[in-house]
């Protein structure tokens, strides 16, 4: 009896110990306010936490060291305002079956998991600590903060870039537009506050909403009686800076709305400083009518624009005016950078009073290479909307592996069409000239220009051998196509041979 009392309790003491290892807590590793997760703890954390962040990421990758500082940083601010959010990092990069199981396709990748959702939730684009804070108030709470003081108030805008305040009761309806707004507008905080002394400090009134734009120093007011659609516009259309620093996302912004865009090109010296401060004043005056942005001409992407708009070190500090068309047209600036000047440059843009600038090489010492005319930007106009001849054209890049391989086809069929009366087979170069009309978009490419629709180019869409060149130019051309191959049999057999093929 004693016997078997004792092996009962030294069963359930072992059960015990088998248990308690089984739901063993693991103690998390903290790094600057981030959890540091391992293969043991990830499970626990997305079970334990409410929301739980995580930037999957690999010790080597160069984004992920670039970001480290960011995201420390909103670790820090979230662990005291918002601690329910825990910021966690990862590194499984040389653990396949982990990376297949988190689904992770690239390094960093920003996840949050909300407790008793299935799927997590992709952060994309947050690389900054105010993307990744404003980010994850979004989807994790209201999307909208309210502020309570006016320290709290002017605290937060003058800390985030870009902020969206509501001034009035959150029981209005322009309130629920307001939230609307805050859940589908991903890079502009939004706040609201009913406090009376904020409103008469910033002069507005109940119903209102005030977009503050490069942390507090520019603000725009939009009053009340707005929709959600009304809203959205405002602040998709207000929330730049009258005068941003070029970077390539401008780009995006310029080429997407079709914004004409003047450049200030300028180094960081004495007169550099002196033509921002001059530009910046005009930039109050027309800032809602064109675009205002300044190059600083020795930092990249800057350098590059200038190379691209012929903008030398001797021309600083100088101007230019980009209107999006196809292709880009760029107006050139020759005086002093004044305020006059400045707006003088703009109004006879407007006025249609000066012309745009195309680049281009030398004429060809030679008109014809292999059958091929050759056109540079001084001789486009000339020879491609002559109303006498069409005009087929060959759109390539030297360096273009893709325009290496085209290249001898267009020879070839050059060759076979220079009998045909009134139609010409030419080629352009366009990393070294520009042609206002060409409506050339891509590199390679081929248009033809048919007399009477010089504007109306035709473009090639079809596969790169000579026979469909052929029938393209037999079936577009206004002229009636000539084939040199008829004069030699065998390469004309050949082609029947091809033609028959086809037909089968």
């Amino acid at each position: 009896m004693f016997k078997s009392l004792s092996l009962l309790l030294l069963t359930c003491f072992l059960f015990s110990q088998v248990l308690s290892d089984t739901i063993r807590y693991v103690e998390y590793k903290y790094e600057d306010s981030i959890i540091v997760l391992d293969p043991a703890s990830i499970n626990q954390a997305l079970n334990e936490f409410s929301y739980t962040f995580i930037e999957f990421y690999a010790p080597w990758c160069h984004h992920c060291k670039k970001v480290i500082p960011e995201y420390i940083q909103a670790a820090h601010y979230l662990s005291e305002t918002n601690p329910e959010i825990k910021l966690c990092k990862a590194d499984f990069s040389d653990q396949k079956d982990l990376i297949s199981q988190y689904n992770i396709s690239g390094f960093p990748t920003f996840r949050l998991y909300i407790k008793g959702q299935e799927e997590p939730v992709d952060c994309r684009g947050c690389r900054t600590s105010q993307e990744i804070i404003r980010w994850l108030r979004k989807h994790t709470g209201s999307p909208s903060l309210e502020m309570n003081s006016l320290e709290d108030f002017e605290k937060f805008i003058t800390n985030n870039p870009n902020v969206a305040a509501y001034f009035g009761s959150k029981k209005a309806e322009s309130f629920k537009a307001f939230n609307m707004s805050a859940s589908e507008i991903e890079d502009v905080s939004f706040i609201s506050t009913d406090i009376e002394e904020t409103r008469r400090k910033y002069g507005v009134e109940e119903g209102q909403v005030v977009l503050f734009v490069s942390y507090g120093t520019e603000k725009r007011l939009l009053r009340e009686g707005f929709d959600k659609e009304k809203l959205n516009s405002f602040i998709e259309n207000r929330k730049y800076p009258l005068v941003s620093q070029y970077e390539r996302s401008l780009n995006q912004r310029i080429f997407q709305n079709k914004l004409d865009t003047i450049f200030l090109f300028k180094k960081d010296n004495k007169a550099g400083t002196k033509a921002l401060k001059r530009f910046k004043e005009v930039a109050n005056e027309y800032g809602d009518k064109i675009v205002f942005s300044f190059v600083n001409y020795e930092e990249n992407p800057g350098a590059k624009l200038a190379r691209s708009m012929n903008v030398t070190e001797d021309d600083l500090p100088t101007l230019r005016i980009m209107q999006i068309k196809l292709p880009l047209n760029k107006f050139y600036f020759y005086k002093k950078v004044t305020q006059e000047n400045i707006r003088g440059f703009i109004q006879d843009f407007w006025d249609r009073r000066i012309d745009p600038y195309f680049k281009s090489q030398d004429l060809p010492a030679e008109k014809y290479i292999n059958n091929v005319r050759v056109l540079v930007g001084k001789n486009f106009k000339e020879v491609v909307f002559d109303e006498s001849q069409d005009v087929m054209v060959f759109f390539f890049a030297p360096t273009c592996y893709y325009s290496g391989l085209l290249k001898p086809v267009i020879e070839k069929v050059a060759l076979r069409v220079k009998e045909t009366p009134n139609l010409v087979i030419a080629c352009m170069d366009t990393t070294g000239n520009e042609a206002e009309d060409s409506k050339a978009t891509a590199t390679p490419s081929v248009k033809l220009y048919p007399r009477g629709k010089k504007y109306e180019p035709i473009d090639y869409n079809s596969a790169h051998i000579e026979e469909a060149f052929m029938g393209w130019l037999s079936r577009y051309a206004t002229v009636e196509i000539v084939d040199s191959d008829r004069f030699h049999p065998n390469v004309n057999h050949h082609h029947q041979q091809q033609h028959q093929n086809i037909d089968l």
